[in-house]
């Protein structure tokens, strides 16, 4: 029985290159989309600047435009495997500031565990997880980073 297991999770292992590929380029091609909708489409940059503007982050034109040009930026970086750490890192700040000024605010519950159980459900902490599995374990060798020995 340990054997059957050794061998599949060892199979699975073999996988983990992939595994770095769908979780750059589902976050990337996520972030740059988003960014070139906010830079691009007046609406979207409104909703992004009225968002800012309630969380009270300073300078919400500016930021506005700098948080959306991160996006398209970095999140192009994550899909090509380029600058992985940066980039994910850049992202990750812009989760942290999402949780902690908007999102944390639709966190709910009556008891700790049920506050913590919202917290959890939120996007932005699955997004930190996976980017900060980026930072640490790399891009994967399905990327430039691996290709030109930068990871």
């Amino acid at each position: 029985m340990i054997q059957i297991y050794q061998t599949a999770t060892g199979a699975l292992h073999g996988l983990a290159p992939y595994a770095a590929l769908a979780a750059r380029l589902v976050i990337g091609v996520m972030f740059a989309l988003s960014g070139w909708c906010k830079l691009t489409n007046a609406e979207q940059h409104a909703k992004m600047r009225r968002s800012l503007q309630e969380a009270g982050i300073r300078a919400p034109e500016v930021q506005g435009w700098l948080v959306a040009a991160c996006e398209l930026l970095f999140g192009g970086l994550l899909v090509l495997g380029l600058a992985t750490p940066l980039g994910a890192g850049v992202l990750a700040i812009i989760c942290l500031v999402a949780l902690f000024t908007v999102t944390g605010k639709e966190i709910e519950g009556a008891s700790p565990l049920m506050r913590l159980s919202s917290l959890l459900y939120k996007p932005e902490v699955l997004l930190l997880t996976l980017l900060t599995w980026l930072i640490v374990a790399g891009p994967g060798s399905l990327s430039l980073d691996g290709a030109l020995g930068l990871s």
